[in-house]
Formats: C-alpha cells, sequence, structure tokens
C-alpha cells in the first residue's frame, strides 16, 4: 500500500510538471500524452496489486513445497484439504474445492483428461473407517464423477480396503501420500 502510495505521489507530481511545460498552447500530440500519461497513473497501482498478490501467491507455494509427512500431521483439515488440492494441481488435475456444511462425501472434484474424481479427504490419527469410502462412493454418483478416491496422511482398515477394492475407490495412504509430496517437492 505504501508503495501505491508512493507510486501516486510521483505521478502526480510529474502529472502536474507535464502540464506545466505544455504552456498555454497544447498540441493534439501533447493532448495524447496526457491522456496516456492519465492512463498509466490509474492503472499502475492496480497492476501493482496484481502482482503483489502474485509474488505472495508464489510465497506460500514455495512454503508448501517445503512441508513433509509430518506436517501434513499437523494440519487443521481444511489445511489438509487445501494441501492435498495442492499437490493434485501439481499433478496436473483441475481441482475445486467442495465447501460448506454438506460436501456430500466429496472434499474436491480432481479432474483430468476429462475424467471427474470425487475426492475425500481424511487428515485422522486412526486408521480411516470404511464409512469415509462409502462416502467417496456416494460423492461420485452425486457429483456425476467417474471415479471415487480417499487421501489420507494415515492408514486405511481393513474393512475400507475390502470396500475400496469392490466399489473401484482408490485410496490414497501415508506412504502413497509421501509419494506426491516427493514428487511436489522436485517440481519445484
Amino acid at each position: 500500500m505504501i508503495s501505491i502510495i508512493k507510486w501516486w505521489g510521483g505521478g502526480f507530481f510529474v502529472l502536474l510538471l507535464f502540464a506545466g511545460a505544455m504552456g498555454e498552447n497544447p498540441s493534439a500530440s501533447d493532448g495524447f500524452f496526457l491522456l496516456l500519461l492519465l492512463a498509466g497513473f490509474f492503472f499502475a497501482p492496480f497492476i501493482e496489486w496484481h502482482l503483489e498478490d502474485k509474488r505472495e501467491q508464489e510465497r506460500w507455494l514455495e512454503a508448501e513445497r517445503l512441508l513433509d509427512i509430518d506436517d501434513v500431521d499437523q494440519m487443521s483439515g481444511i489445511q489438509f484439504e487445501d494441501y492435498v488440492g495442492t499437490l493434485m494441481e501439481n499433478m496436473g488435475y483441475d481441482v475445486e474445492m467442495v465447501r460448506g456444511g454438506s460436501d456430500f462425501g466429496a472434499d474436491l472434484i480432481a479432474t483430468k483428461d476429462g475424467t471427474r474424481i470425487a475426492v475425500q479427504i481424511k487428515r485422522y490419527s486412526r486408521p480411516v473407517p470404511r464409512a469415509a469410502v462409502s462416502d467417496a462412493v456416494g460423492a461420485r454418483q452425486y457429483f456425476n464423477c467417474q471415479n471415487a478416491m480417499v487421501v489420507t496422511n494415515n492408514v486405511f482398515a481393513r474393512s475400507s480396503q475390502e470396500f475400496a477394492d469392490s466399489t473401484n475407490c482408490t485410496l490414497i495412504d501415508r506412504i502413497k501420500l509421501s509419494e506426491w509430496i516427493r514428487n511436489f517437492q522436485k517440481n519445484r
């Protein structure tokens, strides 16, 4: 914000100098130059703001690249969902976060090559129960997806694995998630 104020102040000073230099007989080219100067004067702060926002996004992305699987265990559920979304984007998926009180069993919808995947994300300190797989399978139908997936920072209960096998639901456990993180770190 301070840089924008400094820019506007400097721009205003240049504008005053130019207006004084035009004198009493401004030409058409002077008017065109004045119009360009005014446009730059008003749009430059917005361009600077956009670039600053982009730099802030790049700083967050770099911070995410430094995380490892142990850091994931300390995240909140929402932070973990966002991080998995970032990991999937790194793998070439378009990611749409599903927010709100009723997500119908999907925390995000990932799309790649025309295939939509309903993804349930569970940051658990214990093995993930079968209900999480059931939720993802139900979300596959609800969101009109071709596939279902459950991602966790832990392992899956045996009943989860059996149900996932019978319903064609992909399970991403701690070991596979660690591979995703390592690949993300390599793609800096």
